[in-house]
């Protein structure tokens, strides 16, 4: 019968839900006998860890298996990342992308390969989750001490205990001829999202749900939907939220945008006092590997930079760009970072506008701790931003069809609709990233996709703020009248 096969994914996802792993096994483009595919950087990342873990761990009278596909007879298939036999003893490894320590997640997942290999005759005697060491500093190569070893003996073999009743669940679960019905909930977050998240909640029953909210939070939100309210409309009067949250509220239900015109201005202060502005957006990619000097894993290595220079006195519009071809050279990275910092210090006066400090200041701050040396002029340059996210996340100016969204990809195609943003939603920037990232040349067609994506974002940062002080302007003259 069909969708009787499962496989780590397919358990992994009846743990959190079971219509999840329903459209999982049943979904026509997904092959339920085969996991989700790994991308490269993740295949090396697991593979140099592994070698790190054998370099430390090999002698003689030892076997190593990597990677393994294990099937019983019926029909339920495991990969186990590694399986180190010693002193005729089998330790069952799984290698975790992330600097996170094991959760429940990791030893319901060792679990469940434990039960399908030992179903296939070889027997578990110790399971190890590797973990990336967050403090871990890079110098000159790679040591054993980026690896952080949990053993988790009792804690799986509690679990396995639970996992034959759990499948036979699963099996009877995706053999229904119907989806299961399910409300959405917390596991729709959590431990990650759910790749059918925006098939769920795209089939709720109504236009103006609470899900779209962005000032209400997750836990406002699911208390809301326990108690049988999913439609805005049905929101009680004497709810108790905040007046920036009611505002939102009122915002959808008019379809009209909330602007609060005195804390545009204020904000924009700067702007109204500045005669050079420069629009900034920063691309990045982050890498599970450290692999520059001081740096760490999961570091976020800034590989472009999208410049336009506004001439308030002459109206000139200047645009300056760079993309490291080669971001893993540290040769090149230092270029890279020497012509940023050169850039955004041209005009030391400039206010320079940009969207998510959190995150620029973030990139930034790495240049620094890979070259010390640009500490200070970094520093400089970060006084002089202007995050127009803030007014966005406080709600200075909301337009319901933001979807409860300050992500610039959202807010991007509803102010700036002559803007091509149709590139930031087809390329999927992440996963594009991932795919590509490592294989950029000079006349590669993905350095041209990217360095127009980023392009996209500093000129609908010049956009958006041209719109909002226009509505600025617009209110000083409604007063005047």
């Amino acid at each position: 019968m069909a969708g009787r096969s499962i496989n780590t994914e397919m358990f992994m996802n009846h743990l959190r839900c079971d219509k999840s792993a329903y459209l999982l096994a049943n979904e026509e483009r997904l092959d339920p006998l085969k996991t989700s595919p790994i991308s490269l950087e993740i295949e090396g990342y697991k593979n140099f860890i592994f070698s790190l873990i054998c370099n430390e761990e090999w002698h003689e009278n030892t076997d190593i298996i990597q990677n393994k596909l294990f099937v019983t007879s019926d029909d339920e298939t495991a990969v186990a990342d590694a399986i180190i036999t010693r002193n005729n003893k089998n330790i069952l490894i799984k290698i975790k992308h992330s600097t996170e320590k094991a959760d429940g997640n990791d030893l319901y997942e060792l679990a469940y390969i434990s039960y399908v290999i030992e179903k296939t005759g070889m027997k578990i005697h110790e399971y190890w989750v590797c973990s990336t060491n967050s403090s871990y500093v890079f110098h000159d190569y790679v040591e054993k001490e980026i690896i952080r070893v949990e053993c988790s003996f009792n804690k799986v073999e509690a679990r396995l205990k639970t996992i034959p009743s759990l499948i036979k669940h699963l099996k009877i679960n995706i053999s229904k001829r119907t989806i299961p019905e399910k409300n959405v909930g917390w596991y729709c977050e959590r431990p990650n999202q759910c790749v059918f998240k925006k098939f769920c909640y795209d089939a709720l029953p109504f236009s103006d749900s609470i899900f779209d909210l962005g000032e209400t939070n997750k836990s406002n939100q699911m208390r809301l939907h326990f108690k049988g309210i999913t439609d805005v409309r049905d929101i009680p009067s004497d709810e108790k939220l905040t007046q920036k949250q009611w505002n939102e509220i009122k915002s959808v239900l008019s379809k009209k945008p909330q602007i609060d015109v005195e804390s545009l201005k204020s904000f924009l202060t700067k702007f109204f006092n500045s005669q050079s502005i420069w629009y900034l957006s920063i691309d990045y990619k982050t890498t599970s590997l450290p692999f520059l000097s001081r740096s760490k894993p999961f570091f976020k290595v800034p590989f472009q930079y999208s410049l336009h220079n506004e001439n308030r006195k002459t109206n000139n519009i200047s645009h300056f760009s760079e993309i490291n071809d080669d971001p893993l050279n540290p040769i090149n990275f230092r270029h890279f970072a020497a012509k940023l910092v050169k850039d955004l210090s041209y005009d030391p006066g400039a206010l320079i506008i940009i969207y998510n400090k959190n995150r620029i200041s973030e990139l930034l701050c790495n240049i620094s701790e890979v070259f010390p040396e640009y500490k200070e002029e970094l520093r400089l340059i970060s006084n002089r931003m202007l995050d127009l996210k803030e007014i966005f996340k406080n709600r200075w100016y909301f337009d319901p069809k933001f979807k409860g969204s300050s992500r610039i990809k959202d807010i991007l195609p509803v102010l700036c609709p002559s803007l091509k943003t149709e590139l930031l939603h087809s390329l999927n920037l992440p996963n594009y990233k991932n795919k590509h990232f490592f294989s950029m040349s000079k006349t590669s067609p993905h350095k041209k996709e990217l360095q127009e994506v980023n392009k996209i974002y500093s000129t609908g940062l010049r956009m958006i703020t041209s719109f909002l002080i226009e509505i600025i302007k617009k209110s000083s003259v409604r007063k005047k009248r």
